[in-house]
């Protein structure tokens, strides 16, 4: 599959990507209109996937998170904490002890939130532990 597309200047700022109705009416083509994607550049090549939803265990972290959030800003303010399968399974002063710890717990599993309490919670990945995401999102 292949297409040409164009940069076109939006009035406020930015750029909306054209593509092509042959190239995006093609039945191989990834998207839809209106779907999310992430946009990165690797080695000057632009690279557009779609924007991966979080499945339950992601979800039951995310509840996890915000049912504790604010007993934990204040008992356990600076500290680090790892929850997993919908359970807090690490806490501590170090980032490398808890995760070591919650690596033990849940056997390297890979949907694990890790957050400094008391910091802004933003979504992004934050770090890779032997090739997995810990992912923090922006509430």
């Amino acid at each position: 599959m292949k297409g040409k597309g164009k940069f076109v200047p939006h009035k406020g700022g930015g750029l909306y990507l054209y593509i092509s109705k042959k190239l995006s009416n093609d039945s191989a083509f990834p998207f839809k209109p209106y779907d999310e994607v992430n946009i990165r550049i690797v080695k000057g090549k632009l690279i557009i996937e779609p924007v991966k939803s979080l499945n339950k265990e992601d979800e039951e972290n995310w509840k996890k998170l915000m049912e504790v959030r604010k007993n934990f800003e204040q008992k356990h303010h600076g500290k680090w904490v790892v929850i997993a399968n919908g359970q807090i399974v690490a806490i501590g002063d170090n980032i490398k002890e808890v995760l070591e710890k919650a690596n033990k717990v849940t056997n390297y599993k890979q949907h694990r939130i890790l957050w400094k309490v008391g910091e802004k919670i933003e979504e992004q990945a934050i770090r890779k532990i032997r090739g997995r995401s810990l992912r923090r999102k922006e509430t």
